[in-house]
């Protein structure tokens, strides 16, 4: 598990935009000094405040948002996920839980637990493993075809989340094969 940590740390740290959280410290093994004097060992990541919660939040409390609004994030998360791409990683586990706001309601995305790179593990382009959040998971992860482009899921997360904002709610409850002949 700790290996998994490590990647996604190394992953986060080696981007740098103003929509991706920034991670500035880890240590594996430290030891916490509690108040009573007990010493219990801990791991941490010392990353950027972000106070302004979770964008999920905001559409379950306020439900459907007004055009300009949704536009508002949705080009923020674009432009987030254009350098995550043309730094050669794909997310794949984009969802309104993974993207945080600011103080200024800015977004900045998060949680690179399950990134890869986008030439896949064997340099064809291609990945194999089915990751992400099902709500938000593209009809070729669902339906495990043998290769996927993790760009192209990344989007296809990111359309899912931007009819979410724009309508309060989901397109379906899982993406099916036969839906994708429209896109």
């Amino acid at each position: 598990m700790i290996e998994l940590v490590k990647q996604e740390i190394a992953t986060t740290k080696a981007l740098d935009h103003k929509h991706i959280v920034k991670y500035y410290e880890f240590k594996e093994a430290t030891v916490w000094h509690k108040a009573s004097g007990e010493k219990i060992p801990v791991a941490y990541i010392a990353q950027e405040l972000v106070t302004g919660g979770e964008l999920f939040d905001y559409i379950f409390t306020t439900g459907a948002f007004e055009e300009s609004i949704a536009r508002f994030f949705f080009k923020q998360m674009i432009t987030g996920l254009h350098y995550i791409h043309t730094q050669g990683v794909a997310h794949r586990d984009l969802k309104p839980e993974n993207i945080l706001l600011d103080s200024k309601y800015n977004i900045k995305i998060v949680d690179f637990g399950f990134a890869t790179p986008l030439e896949g593990k064997d340099g064809s382009g291609f990945n194999r493993t089915a990751l992400g959040s099902p709500n938000y998971m593209a009809p070729e992860i669902w339906e495990k075809d043998p290769q996927y482009q993790a760009q192209v899921v990344d989007l296809y997360a990111c359309a899912i989340i931007l009819f979410i904002m724009f309508s309060g709610g989901p397109p379906f409850e899982r993406a099916k094969a036969d839906e994708s002949k429209y896109y």
